[in-house]
């Protein structure tokens, strides 16, 4: 008797907890989501508008024929999805958002994997975020570390996506999304996108990328430093086995 007063004090306790955690946690999140306009809805009148991409500039010979390169503010060489190898795409997807062509630019279950994947990690193995919500962080909310960011990346993915997908297949918007992605994610050693981040570590442009590179390159998503294959080729080692 006395053990299972104990654990009924103990389901009881937790579940006091998780009802004061839940409730804290709505008190907050519920005045910054009404006061993100149009959270979760698509309105013709304001759509988003992502920045520009930079990319370094072409030096041609006087046939015309490439003979150099100059590098810009940022390394970035921009390329269409089709020029990104299939092994490269498919990495990309399966670490940060294996639902990415099922869900509308958030996804509940990705935030429940990665927290199961952390936990059993003992640290941040993957994350929450979709594609959808990297690309808007990295193209207008910057890393800001606070509720009301998150709130507004996850609303303006919705946007993004019901922007983008208007009239449109959902596979072709979808991949526009990626490609965007793909040309914008940092890659570490100055290296904006895939195309750039292939040609730093391994000579060889996107097209030709092998699971192995694609390996190392999608782990310099989360780490650029630490997975530095360069600095840390024991590490890139490893990774390539995964």
């Amino acid at each position: 008797m006395s053990r299972l007063l104990s654990l009924l004090l103990r389901f009881t306790a937790i579940t006091l907890v998780g009802a004061c955690v839940f409730a804290l946690i709505a008190s907050f999140l519920i005045p910054e989501m009404a006061n993100i306009s149009g959270a979760g809805s698509y309105n013709e009148g304001t759509q988003i508008a992502l920045p520009d991409l930079l990319q370094g500039s072409v030096i041609t010979d006087m046939n015309g024929k490439p003979s150099g390169s100059l590098v810009g503010s940022e390394n970035r060489v921009i390329i269409p999805l089709s020029q990104v190898s299939t092994q490269m795409q498919q990495a990309v997807l399966a670490v940060e958002d294996s639902d990415f062509y099922v869900h509308h630019g958030v996804s509940a279950k990705s935030v429940l994997r990665a927290v199961r994947a952390n936990s059993a990690a003992g640290g941040v193995s993957q994350g929450g975020s979709t594609i959808t919500q990297q690309l808007v962080k990295l193209s207008l909310v910057g890393n800001e570390q606070s509720m009301k960011r998150k709130v507004k990346e996850a609303s303006l993915a919705l946007q993004l996506e019901q922007q983008f997908c208007k009239d449109r297949p959902r596979r072709d918007c979808k991949d526009e999304i990626l490609e965007r992605y793909l040309n914008t994610v940092y890659l570490g050693r100055g290296a904006y996108g895939v195309e750039a981040a292939a040609q730093m570590y391994f000579g060889k442009p996107a097209a030709e990328l092998d699971w192995g590179d694609a390996a190392v390159l999608t782990s310099l998503i989360r780490n650029p430093t630490g997975y530095d294959p360069i600095r840390f080729p024991e590490v890139a080692a490893r990774r390539r086995q995964v």
